[in-house]
């Protein structure tokens, strides 16, 4: 059997229940990695499923692989890692942890893995010292993430941490990092600690964001402050190859979306709205000419006005994804009648009326349409066949039901001038 080593990796996983909490394409990786390395096909929905070094023997020296994966590994496991050979470690590419538990052998990775290019360390607890080491001689990498990560520090160093980062920067995630006060020599003490995660607070983490200039894409979640909008603003300014910023509404400011203006390389926003628009003392007559791709995920009541001023200050957007967490009025479709560049929709909400769902985009030139959690058997298809550019209608759903049923299916056979294909968990209609 001939294999493609260039896209071979190694997968980890040792608790089966977090199976679950893999992303599909991770799922697909942890498929292909079993067929390649265990000569025998996973069927990923299985929920028993095990992979651990101790199971199988598996050569480092007999695959090219680039890129390991791994998944809550517990001590014991983590020592597997140290004896991969040198030049083995050297190759490797992409590294990504989700410990659980805090390690000071953690460290020794540096050793290992000294041309990494993208590091992500994922659920997992780490001393101040430790991460910053790991950055300092991680001298390579092009994209770092830091997801949901406890940072513990010796009572003695009170927040804010600040933290140097590589100017090789590409690409850069920060989303929930926490404080942790204890004693880092004490590895008890932090477990301890890790139990009350949910009561831990937001670190105050500090970048030197002067330092990095090639920053392609940009990825804050965290809590609102002004050193956070401050930060976010300098990284606008100094990285003038940024295509790509995600970030709450809230953390930005007029500032902001004048450094926006002035970045022509800047083409898409995405914006978590998690407070009322009319918090933002924000001048929308400011046009983002620039700004293609937009995407508005909404966890709260807000007031339709501001939206509507901040799409009409992107009079060339075409693509639009909005993600509707929970329920509003309808009247909000009427912020985006003005959208006349729009050329592809993505919706993702249970809690707007199907019906009048298309109304406000008849005039504008949408091309390809996807909606997640609508009833088919809800949709006026005689809508989407006014819009005279659609070719594409794309529908996903996490619930099988009335979705993939023989009702459905029979409505999906008697649309006229549509091709139906079923997808694995979701329905492509093409124009024909």
């Amino acid at each position: 059997m001939c294999h493609d080593t260039n896209k071979a990796f190694l997968t980890i996983l040792t608790e089966p229940e977090l199976f679950d909490y893999l992303t599909a394409s991770e799922k697909l990786e942890l498929s292909l990695t079993c067929k390649f390395l265990y000569n025998k096909t996973v069927n990923y929905m299985r929920r028993d499923l095990l992979l651990d070094f101790g199971k199988k023997p598996i050569f480092f020296n007999d695959y090219n692989i680039k890129t390991i994966f791994t998944i809550q590994l517990t001590q014991n496991q983590l020592r597997y890692l140290n004896q991969i050979p040198s030049n083995y470690g050297q190759r490797t590419k992409t590294l990504t942890i989700k410990l659980g538990r805090y390690y000071p052998i953690l460290l020794d990775l540096t050793k290992q893995f000294n041309n990494l290019t993208k590091l992500e360390l994922r659920h997992s607890i780490i001393d101040s010292g430790t991460l910053q080491i790991l950055l300092d001689n991680f001298s390579n990498l092009k994209a770092l993430t830091l997801h949901q990560i406890f940072i513990c520090y010796p009572p003695t160093q009170a927040p804010p941490l600040v933290f140097n980062f590589p100017n090789t920067l590409q690409k850069l995630m920060i989303n929930g990092c926490y404080q942790l006060e204890c004693d880092v020599s004490d590895p008890v003490s932090i477990n301890l600690q890790w139990t009350r995660f949910a009561t831990s607070p937001l670190i105050d983490l500090i970048i030197d964001s002067a330092k990095i200039t090639s920053l392609k894409k940009l990825s804050i979640l965290k809590r609102v402050n002004n050193n956070l909008t401050r930060m976010i603003n300098q990284f606008i300014e100094n990285n003038s190859s940024l295509t790509s910023i995600e970030a709450d509404l809230l953390c930005l400011n007029q500032q902001s979306f004048t450094c926006i203006t002035n970045n022509q390389n800047l083409e898409h926003l995405s914006l978590y709205i998690n407070g009322t628009l009319s918090e933002l003392n924000i001048n929308y007559s400011i046009p983002l000419l620039n700004i293609k791709k937009l995407t508005c995920t909404i966890n709260t009541r807000f007031t339709f006005g501001n939206l509507t001023k901040l799409l009409n200050s992107m009079p060339n957007l075409e693509y639009f994804e909005y993600n509707l967490v929970l329920q509003i009025q309808e009247d909000f479709l009427s912020c985006f009648q003005g959208l006349r560049m729009l050329k592809k929709l993505k919706i993702k909400t249970n809690y707007l009326n199907p019906a009048n769902l298309m109304l406000p985009f008849a005039k504008c030139n949408l091309e390809a349409i996807e909606l997640c959690e609508f009833n088919p058997l809800e949709l006026d298809w005689n809508v989407f066949g006014q819009l005279k550019e659609l070719k594409t209608v794309r529908l996903v759903s996490s619930q099988n039901g009335d979705f993939v049923s023989e009702k459905a299916k029979g409505v999906y056979n008697r649309l006229k001038g549509w091709k139906v294909c079923f997808v694995g968990g979701s329905i492509n209609c093409l124009k024909l």
